[in-house]
């Protein structure tokens, strides 16, 4: 441990408050603990127990978040006043005391955030995203003129997977089932999104090094320490997302999101379209396995003899360097106002058997799911 690596990571708290927690859906307990942390060298060392990757604000976040919301001592920790997903509508606002009890917590508890901080990633599974997903789908089975067969990179528990089970309403339009048991909003800014009638989805799958069972009541807690104390309306989405994949649960396979590829994709029916996608994955993944989980999806095209279509929502600044590697833009057509707040691009792409292929910007998106600006014909 290095000083320079501490002031890094400080440095990532600082600009996480300011770039991430803030804003119209951000968490104000979250920018509040931000500001101590980025000015507390020793409490930001925990990070240093996890994986280099993952050396991040949300996995100490998270970390803390899990602890209290698993009952027992931790629970009744003075800190727990200022999270609403334990307390509920009796929670303190944040103030200068939240950053030093916040600290006094980590101290307590110190064994038990390493363990976890060592052990677990973060994983934001928001089945709101599908309200992104569901017209890009839309698109390619179109396109595609057949069912589709889906493979979610960096799958989490899957949630993503059933974006054709949920009610989804867009200002003045809706699909997806009326009698779904979770129904999602999704505001729209300028032009509405094109929505299908029904995703004809024969098979799907997902990869993840550290696969979420929706059956393991921990690994759904640490689904729900993930998301801000703040969003109550997200966890109850959660819960009720995890009742419907228990109903139906998805082929979720262990493995790299590059290097074992491959190996699910090859489980795929061949009668099917097959479509991948990632939300918010490859933020996780260093710079040049990036382009190279591009240039896979390239050659399961070509071992397949047909064309393969990938969709991805990534933060804009990400896709810029994505871009800048591959040499193509992938954020042509972005328009020079977005919305307040965080967003992030939605990009999709069709690779063809012989190497050719076209991508192309669809939609800006809340990096939840919370609003879309379609910019596609």
């Amino acid at each position: 441990m290095t000083a320079v690596e501490i002031d890094a990571i400080r440095e990532r708290f600082r600009a996480f408050g300011r770039e991430q927690a803030s804003g119209p859906h951000g968490s104000p307990l979250y920018v509040e603990l931000c500001r101590g942390l980025a000015e507390d060298p020793e409490t930001c060392a925990l990070l240093m127990a996890a994986v280099p990757g993952q050396r991040i604000p949300n996995l100490l976040l998270a970390a803390v978040h899990d602890l209290l919301l698993a009952g027992g001592a931790a629970a009744s920790d003075p800190l727990a006043v200022y999270y609403p997903s334990v307390v509920g509508g009796s929670a303190h606002s944040p103030d200068a005391d939240a950053s030093a009890r916040f600290r006094d917590f980590c101290i307590r508890h110190r064994d038990e955030l390493i363990r976890t901080v060592a052990t677990r990633a973060t994983q934001t599974n928001e089945p709101r995203r599908a309200a992104a997903l569901v017209p890009a789908l839309g698109r390619v089975a179109a396109e595609s003129g057949r069912p589709l067969a889906l493979i979610e990179a960096g799958t989490s528990a899957g949630l993503l997977l059933q974006a054709d089970r949920y009610r989804i309403r867009y200002g003045g339009g809706a699909t997806g089932p009326a009698g779904s048991a979770l129904t999602l909003a999704c505001r729209v800014v300028g032009r509405h999104p094109p929505l299908p009638d029904h995703l004809p989805i024969a098979w799907r799958a997902g990869i993840d090094l550290s696969p979420v069972d929706v059956g393991d009541p921990e690994g759904i807690r640490w689904l729900r320490a993930c998301l801000w104390p703040e969003h109550r309306d997200r966890a109850r989405n959660l819960e009720a997302a995890v009742r419907i994949a228990r109903e139906d649960r998805p082929l979720l396979m262990r493995g790299d999101m590059v290097d074992d590829l491959p190996r699910l994709a090859a489980r795929a029916p061949a009668a099917a379209a097959l479509a991948l996608f990632h939300f918010t994955a490859l933020v996780y993944v260093e710079g040049p396995r990036r382009s190279a989980f591009v240039r896979m999806v390239q050659r399961l095209a070509a071992a397949r003899g047909q064309p393969v279509w990938l969709v991805g929502c990534e933060s804009i600044k990400l896709l810029e360097r994505l871009g800048a590697d591959l040499g193509i833009d992938l954020l042509e057509g972005r328009p020079a106002d977005v919305p307040d707040g965080p967003s992030c691009a939605l990009v999709e792409w069709r690779m063809n058997p012989d190497g050719s292929g076209r991508h192309r910007l669809l939609a800006l998106v809340h990096p939840h799911g919370r609003w879309i600006e379609w910019l596609a014909d």
